[in-house]
This record gives C-alpha cells, structure tokens and sequence, in this order.
C-alpha cells in the first residue's frame, strides 16, 4: 500500500510516471491489484484532474483519493504503508531542480521507506541518497524496479521501518534554525543595536 498527504500540485509534478509503472506491473501480474494501491490524502485542488489522469493511464481501481485527515492521523497512516511516494518538483525554467518539496522531509522522518519520483538528479534526489532511506527513480523501469524490490522485500517478512539516518539529523527544524542564526550573524551589521534616528 502506497499513501501520499497532502497537496498534489499536477502542473509541478508529475505523478504519471508512477502510473505508468502501476499499471504495467499490474498488467503483467507481477504484484497484485492490494500491493499496488495508492491512496493519496489530498488538501486542496486537483482531485479530478488526479482522478482523470487514473483514468487516461488505466489505474482507476488501483488509485483511491481520500479527503485529508488530521496531521495525528496521517502519522499513523504513513506508520502502516509500504512505501511514502513522493513527487519531485518541475517546472519549464529548470528550477525545479533545486526545489526539495517539504513532503519529502516529512516521508523521510515517518521511518517508512521513500519513493521519490524524480523530474531529474536535483536537490530532492541527492537527499533521498545521501540519507540512504528509500529510492529515487526517473524512469518508469526504474519505478517498476523499486517497487518489486519493495514488494519481494515485505513478502519474505523483511522490516521495512528504516530508523533516522544519522544524516536526517542535519535536516531537523532546530538544526537548520541553528544554521540560518549563525549565518545571519555573520551578516554585517547584524545584531548591532539600532541608534536613535532609526
């Protein structure tokens, strides 16, 4: 079981390739209709659009849109799936490469294993393998690779849950905090009091 939270912005990423891959693995019989579901817990806009692209790719019965849930909820949810896609950003100026959606850093902390569907080998895919948790992949084979490899894993009875990475720790709140003060510290002029004609 694959489950996504929150906003699915389709004119940023692309979640067709994951389709793609879903579709011919369930075409081939190679995992059943129940492993490759994909449940997406969407905030905002986009539900028909998703619902239409299930369609256009032949996956209907494997994708389930479900309205939002509560941040409580969505942990035990994302606690209990197989694997957390994530969807890499894109856009036509090429910045999207430098873009690490905020989901990923939430997929990366619940200690289930990521799936990054990657535009490209931007920020958000040096991530995933620099932590080591989880997989990016480009290509549609690449998607139906990981997935198998997920799926034979869960049926020998493998644990999934992957601790935090010592390399995670870097990306906490409290750390990155750190790092901005101490780089806007170095700023000159930086916590000098203001004077009196200000």
């Amino acid at each position: 079981m694959l489950r996504y939270f929150g906003k699915l912005h389709l004119s940023h990423q692309n979640p067709a390739p994951l389709l793609r891959a879903m579709r011919e693995l369930a075409a081939s019989r190679s995992l059943s209709a129940d492993q490759l579901r994909l449940e997406l817990y969407l905030i905002g806009p986009g539900r028909a659009e998703l619902e239409a692209l299930a369609r256009e790719h032949g996956v209907e019965e494997l994708i389930q849109v479900k309205d939002p849930v509560s941040h409580d909820e969505a942990a035990a949810l994302m606690s209990s799936a197989t694997a957390l896609p994530v969807f890499d950003w894109v856009d036509a100026a090429g910045l999207g490469a430098m873009v690490t959606p905020t989901k990923l850093y939430e997929a990366l902390g619940s200690s289930r294993p990521v799936l990054l569907v990657s535009a490209r080998g931007g920020s958000a895919e040096r991530l995933v393998r620099e932590v080591g948790v989880g997989t990016a992949a480009r290509t549609d084979e690449q998607l139906r690779t990981a997935l198998l490899e997920l799926y034979d894993r869960h049926a020998q009875g493998d644990d999934l849950s992957t601790p935090p990475a010592p390399a995670l720790l870097q990306y906490r709140r409290e750390v990155q905090a750190h790092k901005l003060a101490s780089i806007l510290g170095e700023l000159p002029g930086h916590g000098e009091p203001a004077g009196d004609d200000v």
